[in-house]
């Protein structure tokens, strides 16, 4: 949509100018959220990345749910060994 009239580009320029300034005088505030999104990300990666490890047993075999619901069980087989 073009603007013909003087007026209206003279409005649009103070609009525009206003909206400029706006940003600029909150700049510390939108680099803090850049910020606090990029460590968001960064532990969400992170985080990923950890429950990837496979947990294994004392005797070898992989871990099934909570690596302490067999802990009796693997308690019982160190103790026969020693």
């Amino acid at each position: 949509m073009a603007v013909t009239h003087v007026g209206a580009k003279i409005g649009y320029g103070a609009l525009a100018v206003v909206g400029i300034l706006a940003v600029l005088s909150n700049i510390w505030a939108l680099i803090g959220i850049l910020v606090a999104w990029v460590l968001f990300k960064g532990y969400m990666m992170y985080a990923n990345q950890k429950r990837d490890v496979e947990i294994f047993n004392a005797d070898g075999s992989r871990a099934s749910g909570s690596s302490f619901q067999s802990f009796d069980q693997v308690w019982q087989k160190f103790v026969n060994r020693r």
